[in-house]
């Protein structure tokens, strides 16, 4: 509300200004307070909307988008979170999979669905920290357009090569990379833009060989073709690679991890093979668009961390060969920003074009 008096009136100068000033300020508090009691009975009904909102949450099925086929990674871990969640608080979840374009894609759809705290996005590096970093026309901000409520973890990378191959150490494979013909050694990974499509960018620059890189839509897709020799070798996350790992279809060449997994102590970490700058993980997270309304965004983050905490969180992530990331809730958004600032001045400098669609 704009109070003016007329400008006829004195504005200052003399002793008449002072009943005038306060004759004004009265009657524009006066005003005011009229306004607050014509606008108090909608003021009171939108809040009393809003709690109702969130105290009836959840009345209805939550979705999850995960920017991955079924079976991977952030499969596992969103139904190892839902049933905990089912279990503790009775929330019916449904999983919807989107795993075009490494996840950018589920950000887009988040952020087109309505902010009422049912639609929910696991995150991960390439939707958050690489893609947006890559092609602007992606048209959000990973940042200010999403409520991150928590990052749930990471798992480490693996060069997976087929049992049968004469291949059986990172340095036999660089030998026969190198020497390869035209178009070099095949490697597949997650998609265009992946974490694991940078770290073969980055294993070729620093170790002098060629390849060509085969983006799949589905990360069990592509480790089914190398288990089938149908394909070279392929970069994985541990968590996706375990079950092919464990039944002896799957040979790891090296992992990721800043030390030995307990599953693989027979496998050498990147570090160890001289390539420390590929020590990396891809981590998960959970985000909500940053419309939804701030306390039912902090009544869920709140429910989250509280089955978290019963679940005994660290011993779920390793039983599905993730490791847990010290990350408070409340710095899960800077931690995506750094993220962010990390690689996609990586995946700019490759000069990789904006993501297809992978097959």
């Amino acid at each position: 509300m704009k109070c003016n008096m007329s400008p006829g009136l004195p504005a200052g100068g003399n002793d008449s200004t002072v009943p005038f000033e306060w004759s004004r300020r009265g009657f524009c508090a006066g005003l005011a307070v009229g306004a607050a009691a014509v606008a108090a009975p909608g003021s009171i009904l939108a809040s009393t909307a809003s709690n109702a909102s969130v105290d009836a949450w959840p009345s209805r099925p939550v979705k999850i988008i995960i920017p991955a086929a079924a079976g991977g990674a952030a499969d596992m871990l969103a139904r190892v979170l839902t049933k905990g969640m089912t279990s503790s608080l009775g929330i019916t979840f449904v999983m919807e999979y989107q795993a075009t374009a490494t996840g950018t894609v589920a950000a887009q759809q988040l952020l087109r669905t309505e902010p009422d705290g049912y639609t929910w996005m696991l995150t991960h590096t390439a939707s958050h920290a690489i893609g947006p970093g890559v092609n602007s026309a992606l048209g959000y901000d990973p940042v200010r357009d999403f409520a991150h409520l928590n990052i749930l973890g990471g798992s480490p990378w693996t060069l997976v090569v087929h049992p049968d191959s004469r291949v059986n150490t990172w340095a036999e494979w660089l030998v026969q990379a190198r020497q390869a013909g035209a178009g070099g050694v095949s490697i597949g990974s997650p998609g265009e833009l992946s974490q694991g499509h940078l770290i073969g960018q980055q294993l070729s620059a620093l170790r002098g060989f060629s390849w060509t890189h085969v983006p799949y839509r589905s990360t069990q897709a592509m480790l089914t073709d190398v288990a089938g020799g149908h394909l070279q070798a392929g970069l994985a996350t541990t968590t996706s690679a375990a079950g092919l790992i464990r039944s002896g279809r799957l040979r790891p060449l090296f992992v990721t991890s800043t030390r030995r997994l307990a599953d693989y102590p027979q496998v050498p970490t990147v570090a160890e093979l001289g390539v420390p700058e590929v020590t990396v993980s891809l981590w998960f997270g959970l985000a909500l668009a940053a419309e939804v309304d701030s306390a039912l965004r902090t009544r869920i983050q709140r429910a989250v961390a509280s089955v978290m905490a019963k679940l005994d969180w660290t011993s779920q992530l390793r039983a599905l060969g993730l490791e847990p990331l010290d990350v408070a809730p409340e710095a899960a958004g800077e931690f995506v920003a750094v993220e962010g600032r990390k690689w996609g001045p990586v995946a700019r400098a490759l000069k990789l074009a904006p993501p297809t669609t992978p097959r």
